[in-house]
């Protein structure tokens, strides 16, 4: 296991657990981190590994009409997802840096994008298939006032991997952030508190049984109609 604290001017990729340590101590001088996943994978359908303790593991799937069995959440809605929770765990990070005594209470989240399919069917020269314009909307129950969530968005933006790494492949992500209302029995809420009572224990779902109802990820339709979007499910 490298050394928890590194001379200047070295630079050591650290482990996970050794990342939630540097990401939360300033002194620490882990200047790199290597994120790796390992999947099985047979036709539209892939199982992906996280290689965490614990074994989480989660399947990556397309709708019966696009070629896959409908077992889990496509490829388009798990990046929207991936955004939804790096955001999240970077805004609780940086409360608890301001010190907010109830951090930023509960929050939901709606993420959109769309994207040009003649990009994915590959069949325009000079179109790719990457999403144009993603926007995500955090809806926050907190004491904050609405130029304090403005301020808090600009230093997600900066500071979550996910939303840089978006932003640096030149498309168009929003983050906007409101102080609002949030049903803390819905259904989602319900079957989070359940996860959180598991304490991590057992295998890791990316969307619990009973979840996709709630709708928390959508892709835009951008072919008025018709064939549905590679990554849109049925």
């Amino acid at each position: 296991m490298p050394p928890p604290f590194l001379q200047p001017g070295q630079q050591q990729a650290c482990s996970a657990v050794e990342r939630c340590r540097c990401v939360t101590n300033p002194c620490c001088l882990h200047l790199s981190y290597a994120a790796r996943v390992t999947a099985y994978g047979e036709g539209a359908i892939a199982l992906v590994d996280s290689g965490e303790e614990g074994g989480q593991s989660f399947v990556v799937d397309e709708s019966q009409r696009l070629g896959g069995m409908g077992l889990g959440p496509n490829p388009l809605q798990l990046l929207l997802g991936a955004l939804i929770g790096c955001t999240q765990y970077t805004a609780s990070m940086i409360a608890k840096e301001r010190g907010l005594p109830a951090g930023l209470g509960a929050m939901t989240w709606e993420a959109d994008g769309d994207l040009d399919l003649r990009g994915v069917r590959g069949d325009t020269p000079g179109v790719d298939a990457r999403f144009r314009r993603i926007a995500l909307k955090g809806t926050l129950d907190t004491e904050l006032e609405q130029r304090e969530l403005d301020s808090l968005a600009g230093q997600i933006e900066a500071r979550c991997v996910v939303a840089s790494t978006l932003k640096a492949s030149g498309m168009d992500l929003s983050l906007a952030l409101h102080k609002g209302a949030v049903d803390h029995s819905c259904q989602p809420a319900c079957q989070l508190h359940a996860l959180s009572g598991r304490g991590g224990r057992g295998q890791g779902h990316a969307v619990p049984s009973g979840l996709k109802s709630a709708k928390l990820l959508s892709v835009e339709r951008t072919d008025g109609g018709g064939e549905a979007a590679p990554g849109q499910q049925g």
